[in-house]
This record gives structure tokens, sequence and C-alpha cells, in this order.
């Protein structure tokens, strides 16, 4: 993905789950790995994701990454980056 925006919106239900942004080879990036991220859980249309307590992700807007979404027992309805 390349996505503009500051902020990862997720709509999802889930016992608990984390969020880890790679690079384009598939390497977490710092700061905005799997233990990084801020554990969520309930059900929820718009819960914004957060690592290490911070939402921002203008540093990696623009750059190509993926997502990868560590969810048990969880579905995830739709993810939007927004700005603001």
């Amino acid at each position: 993905l390349v996505f503009e925006g500051t902020k990862l919106i997720i709509n999802s239900k889930a016992p608990g789950g984390s969020v880890a942004v790679l690079d384009h080879t598939g390497k977490p990036i710092s700061g905005f790995t799997r233990n990084d991220c801020e554990p969520f859980q309930g059900d929820a249309i718009r819960h914004t994701v957060k690592w290490q307590g911070n939402s921002d992700i203008s540093a990696i807007s623009g750059k190509s990454v993926r997502l990868r979404f560590h969810l048990r027992n969880a579905k995830l309805y739709a993810f939007v980056v927004q700005d603001g």
C-alpha cells in the first residue's frame, strides 16, 4: 500500500489484536511493530490504532508499506487511513 494520511482507523470485533507496519520487503518498521502496537479489543466501528501511545503515522505516509494484522477469534471488517 501507498497511502497519505496520519491515522489508521479500523472496524473490527476482536478480543485482542495488533497491527504491524512492514516495509516493501516485509521487514517491520521500527516504532510500528506488533510489539509497539497497543492491543485493541472490543467491537468498534472506528478504533484508532496506536503504536507506543501515538496514533500519528505521518512518518510512513507516501511510502510503500504492508499492514500485518495479528488477530485471533476476530473479525476485521475494514480499515482506512485518514488525516487528522
